[in-house]
């Protein structure tokens, strides 16, 4: 058996969640990058706007929630009750989706979600790092 993770475009809210930035960013802030939530303060965000925060690394963050939520059925910062105190939680305190390595998942694999939640965009692993590591995962299995 295999699955495809493709964007969040089909999917519908099981709760009323907010988005960043008036609205003009899509998504579910349980899954957003803190970048996207609260850009840099050497940035113009008004001249750079998504072009600084829509890239390949936005992505593997939130693909690293994925791995977790396969893994534990919760959804990330499950313990937190609203958008406002996530976005608290991520951007002024950061901390991770998950506060504790789930029982049900290998240490590898959660270090591999752990590295797509740095902080830093740059640090996260490129899309064809984290194939790689997943495809090494697989045979190890």
């Amino acid at each position: 058996m295999s699955c495809c993770i493709s964007d969040f475009g089909l999917s519908f809210p099981t709760e009323f969640t907010l988005t960043s930035h008036r609205g003009d960013v899509p998504g579910t802030i349980r899954f957003m990058a803190p970048e996207v939530l609260s850009p840099p303060e050497d940035i113009d965000f008004k001249i750079l706007r998504r072009k600084y925060y829509d890239t390949p690394a936005r992505d593997v963050y939130s693909f690293g929630c994925v791995i977790a939520e396969i893994y534990t059925a919760d959804e990330p910062f499950s313990w937190l009750n609203n958008s406002g105190q996530i976005t608290v939680a991520l951007c002024l305190r950061h901390f991770e989706p998950w506060r504790v390595k789930p029982a049900s998942i290998t240490p590898e694999l959660w270090d591999l979600a752990r590295r797509c939640w740095s902080t830093q965009p740059a640090e996260r692993p490129s899309t064809g790092r984290l194939y790689s590591s997943l495809e090494i995962l697989h045979w190890e299995w």
